[in-house]
């Protein structure tokens, strides 16, 4: 609820004041996603400068635990966004959307249970909690894969919910409602996502990887229908934007790269058809500034790991051994 509200606050910021739309209801479905990627970055900037970062978590994990409570008082907001979209809708899929969404919220609270969750993604939250920083030595290897992600964890963990990481991860699927919630066909898609055996797999884990892939989701589908229409100045702010939630999606996961650098591409080509090239560029290079070049000097300092090893694998290839654990997770 605490960083449901943080991320509608920016909304409305950004949507009412900033791109002057008509805030609706139906776009607090966005917020736990749009304030999970906002508070991952906020504690992300402490951490790898190692700047008092145990502070900061307990900090803001405060801050969003006294957030989460108003939240309580203002959640009839979400009560009526939930009716307006399914009032006058009642059939067998709304019902039936409506029963998953349920279950998969009762899945997403359960204890955690993955066995890599349990191994290092839980104790990645832990050790960020305890030590203010991301993982430097070399053993346990695991533990090197843990990034950006797993502060929702630590988050959690500073108020003994183990469960907060797996239900950020259940909200993600909330912003997918204002989006196939209009036609039948449309309902009928989301009832394929939300039944899909790898949305259980997801839902039941607090790897950071549903954040990722429905971040990236939004973003193809705002390119494919909203961007084309922008004007020049909200058009470099929305390409601004994209990028950096692109970085973010491969700092939280390093597959995300893939999916990354076709959206990357996509909306660089949208730019160029605005002739807005130069623009891209410059915006293209303060967003890699400001979030994957801290976590590559990071890297460098601690595993002397290249540039260009930094963007094969999350592992620390240059060092002996390290390229067969690599080829150990991914063959």
């Amino acid at each position: 609820l605490g960083i449901s509200l943080f991320g509608e606050i920016v909304q409305k910021v950004l949507l009412k004041k900033v791109f002057k739309y008509n805030y609706k209801r139906i776009y607090n479905f966005y917020s736990p996603l749009v304030g999970t990627l906002i508070v991952i970055y906020i504690l992300y900037i402490p951490l790898i400068f190692e700047l008092q970062g145990i502070f900061f978590v307990k900090l803001l994990s405060s801050i969003i635990f006294l957030l989460g409570i108003y939240n309580l008082y203002l959640k009839k907001e979400l009560f009526f966004s939930i009716f307006e979209i399914f009032k006058n809708k009642q059939s067998y899929i709304t019902y039936s959307i409506i029963i998953l969404y349920l279950l998969l919220f009762f899945i997403a609270a359960s204890p955690i249970t993955h066995a890599d969750s349990l191994d290092y993604h839980f104790s990645g939250g832990l050790n960020i909690l305890n030590l203010g920083h991301f993982h430097k030595d070399i053993i346990p290897v695991h533990n090197i894969l843990v990034s950006i992600g797993e502060i929702i964890i630590s988050i959690g963990l500073f108020f003994g919910a183990e469960q907060l990481g797996a239900l950020v991860q259940y909200s993600s699927l909330l912003s997918l409602i204002p989006i196939f919630f209009q036609k039948k066909s449309d309902k009928i898609f989301l009832l394929a996502i939300l039944i899909c055996p790898i949305t259980l797999f997801l839902v039941s884990s607090p790897k950071p990887q549903l954040i990722g892939a429905i971040s990236s989701l939004l973003i193809f589908i705002f390119l494919s229908d909203q961007i084309i229409k922008k004007n020049s100045n909200h058009l470099k702010l929305s390409f601004f934007l994209i990028i950096f939630i692109l970085c973010l999606n491969f700092l939280i996961k390093f597959s995300f790269i893939v999916s990354s650098v076709l959206l990357g591409l996509f909306s660089t080509y949208v730019m160029i058809i605005k002739k807005e090239f130069i623009s891209a560029i410059f915006i293209i290079l303060f967003a890699i500034l400001i979030t994957i070049f801290p976590f590559w000097v990071f890297k460098y300092n601690n595993f002397d790991t290249q540039i260009i090893d930094f963007f094969l694998s999350p592992l620390p290839i240059n060092i002996y051994s390290f390229q067969y654990f690599h080829d150990f997770l991914t063959g």
